[in-house]
């Protein structure tokens, strides 16, 4: 080759990392059929005649985004796709039954290279200067010794700026056909392995695909993330009307979204387990149990937990966000994005718990294709990974089966008998949100006024919030039942009826855009007929008398971001009311308001349940003196459990009672005892 002559180099440093992984699944299919782990290093070298102006270096150990394409047939193509458009190429040809071989290519523009060396826009393609028999279809193909390569152009480029090219590769282990559940193949070894002792492939690929093939299948392109924070959290569901977690999960863990225009990086967010503030926790028990953790930024994560048999539980994971919602500067996409782990890991036993203290980063693919000038990339960081979906006892996990890669280096795992809240390093604990607790819901001030006087006449106080039971499907599994948990924000519009003279007023909140909330006051007709009675004719300035909320009315929509999976479309409206036979808070006379810290559930329906805490409202209050603000006074109507618990004196009578009736027959028992003995001495004396 003359001086003319374009050449690309690519090597790598001596200090090369464990391989990295890369697979290629075509569309349709559950598992890859093209699969690749190899270190490596590209360096691309410029000169100017004689001398180098240039030289640019991409090795495995980048952190950086690699795109994976493929496509399967007589000439499979694995194709790797770096940022700096830099593309290198498998080609398989598998029409021999007998044997394939493997040719690989690189692909690059210079100008994106070298922006200011080069101006050449044109793609140079460069190809290893040999064709390899890798052997069988059945197996997979390995080599572990390094290997320098130098590639060759394929077509000359006239121009003043050439380049060299150099391939530098080990631990190599390549299939692409006949794959099996996503794991390697038996390999044939390369004739440099065969004649120098090295560490095996098999070996090698055990720490990534794990040693038996029950767990996680391979993940595709995972680049290397910065470190996580040693946070340890802990989360638990419970079910209604237990004591103690059905479903917990402990983890650090970090998930990094990357948003991507024309392969250009415009954005990036990152959720640690050191910032778990704002976790709601949801989830389901069945054959199928659900944990659903939602962040603040709409971001959801979802842990699918199926019982296949007596012996055996699989887990599959799902990440949900909005575009909008996280990169509001990026995107203008409002629909939902799913993104699952490419395969499903398989955790033992259902009386057991599953441990995985190995730090792993994982790749999540899209679920779905949408169309957008924005591409994302989802990688998710895991490590002290445990979890346990069946049969919990008392909130504490069982004895643990640890995942291939913890017997591989051994690392520590939180003692099996370690109660679900005794976490190591930092730790957190999320439980299932109650009402009243929840953090994120606010305790609002919700007022109405009198538009003629400015008077106050309904003021109420309180955290509302609402457990929506709906139904969902989740990965094309039969239907089931999920809970939505969700209150009132901060952000609100209020509205209301005040009546001078009548027997009702109304207090309506508008909140999520679409959803409202209406509390209705009614006044009691024996007490406005007192009022009548007694001459007093204002029955709506009078506080002597009295009133209770009559209803309650909730209208909510559906949506995917509150209720993830959910059958019905989205848009579809729900409104429901309380009943008649509820007993909802009553103000009574001579109290100025009601007041209930302790908070009060309410029943809306088969499937909506209602809670308010920290709850103080008064109604009817427009035309009286004195009550011109939002504030509560006089004696309140307390709830009976805000009520301290009286003395049951009854009770104690019956006690003292007992008591005495004890002494006395005590005292009558010892009296006859003592009579009979003297009775005996007397007679002895005789």
């Amino acid at each position: 080759m003359d001086i003319l002559s374009v050449f690309v180099f690519l090597s790598i440093s001596t200090a090369i990392a464990q391989g990295n992984f890369y697979s290629f699944t075509s569309y349709g299919d559950t598992t890859p059929s093209i699969i690749l782990q190899v270190d490596f290093s590209i360096n691309i070298k410029a000169f100017k005649g004689r001398d180098e102006v240039g030289s640019f270096i991409k090795r495995s150990t980048d952190s950086e985004q690699v795109n994976v394409f493929g496509s399967i047939g007589p000439q499979s193509l694995l194709f790797l796709k770096f940022s700096q458009s830099i593309d290198w190429m498998f080609v398989f040809d598998t029409s021999n039954p007998t044997a394939v071989t493997l040719q690989r290519l690189i692909q690059f523009v210079p100008n994106a290279v070298f922006p200011s060396i080069s101006t050449i826009d044109d793609v140079l393609e460069y190809e290893h200067p040999s064709r390899t028999n890798i052997g069988s279809p059945y197996k997979s193909h390995a080599c572990t010794h390094e290997s320098v390569v130098q590639y060759n152009p394929k077509i000359g480029h006239a121009s003043d700026i050439h380049f060299t090219v150099q391939v530098t590769v080990r631990n190599l282990q390549i299939q692409a056909t006949n794959v099996k559940n996503g794991l390697f193949s038996t390999a044939a070894h390369c004739d440099a392995d065969l004649r120098t002792p090295s560490t095996t492939p098999d070996s090698t690929a055990t720490a990534v695909t794990s040693k038996t093939q029950k767990t996680t299948k391979p993940i595709t392109s995972v680049p290397t993330e910065a470190p996580i924070p040693k946070s340890t959290v802990f989360f638990a569901f419970t079910k209604k009307g237990d004591s103690f977690p059905s479903i917990i999960l402990e983890a650090d863990f970090s998930i990094t979204i990357r948003a991507f225009k024309r392969n250009e990086q415009v954005g990036e967010f990152t959720k640690h387990s050191s910032n778990t503030e704002n976790v709601s926790v949801f989830g389901s028990n069945g054959p199928i149990s659900i944990l659903y953790l939602r962040f603040s930024e709409s971001i959801r994560w979802a842990f699918i937990f199926k019982q296949i048999d007596a012996t055996e539980v699989s887990l599959d994971q799902l990440i949900q966000f909005v575009p909008m919602e996280v990169f509001p500067s990026v995107s203008e996409t409002y629909d939902t994005f799913e993104y699952e782990i490419p395969g499903t890991t398989h955790i033992g036993s259902p009386n057991k718990s599953y441990a995985c203290a190995y730090e792993s980063t994982v790749q999540y693919s899209p679920k779905y294709v949408h169309p957008s000038d924005t591409n994302f990339t989802m990688n998710v960081t895991l490590r002290n990974f445990r979890v346990q979906a069946f049969n919990v006892k008392n909130g504490a996990f069982s004895s643990a089966v640890h995942c291939d890669a913890d017997h591989a280096t051994e690392a520590p795992i939180t003692s099996p008998s370690t109660a679900a809240n005794e976490t190591t390093e930092k730790s957190t604990i999320i439980t299932t949100p109650s009402p009243g607790t929840t953090p994120g819901i606010s305790i609002n001030k919700f007022v109405i006024r009198n538009n003629k006087t400015g008077n106050v006449c309904i003021s109420l106080n309180g955290r509302i919030e609402f457990d929506i039971n709906y139904k969902a499907k989740v990965l094309g599994q039969q239907s089931s039942y999920l809970s939505s948990h969700v209150g009132i924000p901060e952000s609100y519009t209020v509205s209301g009826e005040c009546l001078s003279k009548g027997t009702h007023e109304s207090l309506t909140i508008f909140f999520f855009e679409d959803w409202y909330v209406k509390f209705e006051f009614e006044r009691h007709i024996a007490a406005l007929l007192n009022g009548y009675l007694s001459g007093n004719s204002n029955i709506t300035g009078n506080t002597n008398l009295d009133y209770s909320i009559s209803n309650i009315t909730l209208s909510y929509t559906i949506d995917h971001a509150k209720f993830p999976f959910a059958v019905e479309k989205d848009g579809s409206r729900h409104t429901i009311y309380t009943s008649a036979e509820d007993n909802l808070p009553r103000k009574k006379k001579g109290q100025g308001y009601y007041k209930c810290n302790s908070g009060i559930q309410i029943r809306m329906g088969q499937n909506v349940n209602m809670g308010i805490s920290s709850l103080r409202f008064k109604a009817f209050n427009d035309d009286v003196k004195g009550n011109d603000d939002d504030k509560f006074k006089g004696k309140p109507a307390e709830c009976d459990a805000d009520k301290p618990k009286e003395f049951d004196w009854p009770v104690l009578g019956y006690v003292l009672l007992a008591f005495f009736l004890l002494i006395l027959i005590i005292v009558i028992i010892y009296l006859i005892v003592n009579r009979k003995r003297q009775r005996k001495v007397y007679q002895s004396l005789r």
